[in-house]
């Protein structure tokens, strides 16, 4: 009979299937199975257990601690796992945690800002880029009643393609969801049923 990967957790259960207790001084063991949890399908319901076993201790946790670090390391696990976040986005905020730790390599938190200030000098230019783009559309004048945000268009292309190399993906991302923004609202609460068909036409003629 085929196992279910999920299986390996059965090894953090006591003889009443429930999880053990003797794992509670272990947070970042905690933190990695609550993260583990998430990645769970419908099939692996030992990941939901164990996801409202971190959950309820984690909280606990956050109540009893004296440690305002690890409070705060946990609170922001809580607020949304890590693989659900804008990578680069978290990396900001990972050095910053680091870079309070005791035990630190200094060496690698060198590298870690001067490899997010680089990687933040193309996400500069590719801002500068779409900005002089829609600013001479001037589509944010034009239709005043639509959605004028480029910025969150952009940092939804930094969700996706957040590697340097990935210019060119940001800038005419950033253009297509700009426009598809502008066209959705079109529908939502500007035009008639008449206007809208003829719209609808156009757009795909």
């Amino acid at each position: 009979m085929k196992l279910w990967k999920t299986d390996v957790f059965n090894a953090f259960k006591d003889e009443m299937g429930n999880f053990k207790t003797c794992f509670y001084d272990d947070i970042n063991g905690m933190l990695s199975l609550y993260e583990a949890s998430f990645l769970s399908t419908k099939r692996e319901t030992v990941l939901e257990e164990a996801k409202c076993f971190t959950v309820k201790y984690l909280n606990e946790f956050i109540k009893s601690s004296k440690d305002e670090l690890k409070v705060e390391i946990v609170e922001h696990a809580l607020k949304l796992p890590l693989h659900w976040r804008i990578e680069r986005l978290e990396a900001r905020w990972s050095i910053d945690i680091y870079e309070r730790v005791g035990t630190l390599n200094p060496i690698l938190l060198e590298i870690a800002k001067l490899d997010f200030n680089m990687v933040q000098s193309f996400y500069q230019e590719d801002l500068k880029y779409a900005s002089s783009w829609w600013r001479n559309t001037e589509l944010g004048q034009k239709l005043s009643f639509a959605r004028d945000q480029l910025m969150e268009n952009f940092f939804w292309t930094l969700g996706i393609g957040f590697e340097p190399e990935s210019t060119y993906f940001r800038r005419m991302g950033t253009k297509i969801v700009s426009l598809i923004t502008m066209i959705d609202d079109v529908y939502d609460v500007y035009g008639t049923l008449d206007e809208l068909k003829l719209f609808t036409d156009a757009i795909e003629r």
